[in-house]
C-alpha cells in the first residue's frame, strides 16, 4: 500500500507531539526511490536546486508523477518547444549520499512535494535521520 504523503504531512503539522513527523519520514524513507527534476539534460544531470526562504534547497519528489510536472513546467517556462528535462531516479539511500556531499556547498535543504503537501528539512538533519531512523514513540 502506498503512503498518502498529503495525509502525512497534514498529521505531521496538526500532531502536539512528534509522532506525525516521525511517520511521515519512515514512509518517505521506505519508499523504494525519490524523484528529482534534472537541471540538465545529458549523462551528469544533477537535481534542481530551488531556493525555499531565502535558502537553496535540493527540490525533491516522493512520487514520479510530481517530478514530471515539475519538468514540465519548468520547460514551459523557458521555451515552449523545449523538451521537459528528465526524471531522476534515486534510492533513498542514494539520494542521502549525494545530499551529503551538497552540504559543503551550501545546500541547506530538501523540499519535498512542492506545494500543499511540501515537507522539508535540513541536509544535516536528513543524513541524521537516514543514520538513526525516526522511532514511533
Amino acid at each position: 500500500m502506498e503512503a498518502d504523503f498529503a495525509e502525512l504531512v497534514e498529521a505531521a503539522r496538526m500532531a502536539h507531539v512528534k509522532t506525525g513527523e516521525h511517520n511521515l519520514w519512515k514512509a518517505a524513507f521506505a519508499l523504494p526511490e525519490w524523484f528529482f527534476v534534472a537541471a540538465s539534460h545529458g549523462e551528469d544531470a544533477e537535481p534542481v536546486v530551488g531556493i525555499v526562504d531565502g535558502q537553496p534547497h535540493i527540490l525533491g519528489f516522493t512520487d514520479e508523477e510530481q517530478a514530471q510536472a515539475l519538468s514540465q513546467r519548468r520547460a514551459s517556462r523557458q521555451n515552449p518547444a523545449a523538451a521537459p528535462a528528465p526524471v531522476l531516479h534515486m534510492t533513498p539511500a542514494e539520494a542521502v549520499d549525494y545530499c551529503k556531499k551538497l552540504i559543503p556547498e551550501g545546500i541547506a535543504g530538501i523540499l519535498f512535494n512542492s506545494g500543499p503537501s511540501a515537507f522539508q528539512t535540513t541536509l544535516a538533519r536528513l543524513v541524521e535521520m537516514h543514520r538513526h531512523p525516526p522511532k514511533q514513540h
